[in-house]
């Protein structure tokens, strides 16, 4: 802050996820993240920092995240002009279950003769399925991803395991979804130096098209810098156009993972996206002359033997390159 490279707010976010851990935890996660946050969307850095505190504390931060799911609640919240908030704490995978499900169903009713906005949709589809007025819509599942190691889905650690689109969960957590016996499970295999993802397993209930199903476990969030929504909420789009032959082919080099509403900029005047297909990179040009670069997050988070230098510099380098606008 001192030196003009992250304001209150970006501070703010560290320091509420490092507030109940010991200064000598407080240190660690400190050294961690020194020279990652500056650049960086407040979000970006609560995350950073949050993952740090997930391998500096992970016994104290499952002992609290189970201490937390006994806070559940819901609380009305009545504001002014007639409307009113309601606002439910729950767990994460519960939250973003009910989230993908209603945001399922709001895009399914989302047509061309539709005069809603997706947001006023999506609060009359909560509503109707609360009251009972609305049952759901066919094919429209509640569908989150949750990534586990397989050490620990054997019970031989509790680490890694992460809720996309939230982040870090304890092991205990993930694993109780797993033996739910409407879990769904896949295999994703990823490369043990870089983290990055390989093949995803083809065996599962009533699968999506291999190739589709491949793209979104890869890029796990819309691939926009500071765009946190999850890839299976996303469209999945052919960088270069489909109809422009051989360099618009339907292949996994070609194909990222953007929101509807980045999905529609790509093609605004003035922006340009370019994605270096082999390495996975997508660069963001705007009409200002700014770039902005982003690489898929790794599912498996490699360890420090296998990571070595290379990891260290393409972290930084990438780090340093993300940005919001």
């Amino acid at each position: 802050m001192e030196n003009g490279e992250i304001d209150l707010r970006t501070a703010t976010k560290v320091c509420e996820v490092t507030a109940l851990l010991s200064d000598e935890q407080a240190r660690e996660v400190d050294e961690r993240i020194a020279g990652r946050v500056a650049g960086k969307d407040s979000e970006r850095v609560r995350r950073i920092a949050r993952d740090a505190v997930c391998a500096v504390d992970p016994d104290g931060y499952a002992e609290r995240a189970k201490k937390r799911r006994k806070d559940r609640r819901v609380e009305l919240i009545h504001a002014e002009d007639g409307m009113a908030s309601l606002f439910a704490y729950l767990p994460a995978e519960i939250a973003s279950a009910i989230y993908a499900k209603v945001d399922g169903i709001a895009h399914k009713l989302k047509t061309k003769d539709e005069n809603r906005t997706l947001d006023q949709i999506r609060a009359d589809v909560l509503t109707d399925l609360a009251l009972g007025k609305h049952e759901g819509l066919p094919r429209v599942v509640a569908q989150v991803y949750i990534h586990v190691p397989i050490d620990a889905a054997l019970g031989i650690t509790s680490k890694g395991c992460e809720l996309e689109g939230h982040g870090p969960i304890p092991g205990e957590i993930a694993c109780e979804i797993m033996r739910d016996r409407n879990s769904v499970w896949r295999k994703v295999t990823c490369d043990p130096v870089s983290g990055a993802v390989l093949d995803v397993g083809r065996t599962r209930y009533r699968p999506p098209a291999a190739l589709d199903e491949f793209v979104r476990v890869r890029d796990r969030e819309c691939r926009v810098p500071g765009c946190r929504r999850p890839a299976q909420r996303s469209d999945v789009d052919h960088h270069r156009d489909f109809r422009r032959g051989k360099n618009g082919r339907t292949a996994h080099d070609n194909l990222i993972c953007l929101c509807r509403n980045h999905h529609a900029l790509k093609d605004a005047p003035g922006w340009s996206f370019h994605l270096d297909g082999e390495a996975g990179k997508l660069t963001v040009m705007t009409p200002a002359g700014r770039a902005h670069t982003t690489r898929p997050d790794p599912i498996f988070k490699p360890t420090v033997e296998n990571s070595n230098e290379s990891t260290k510099d393409n972290s930084s380098n990438e780090d340093n390159q993300e940005q919001p606008f």
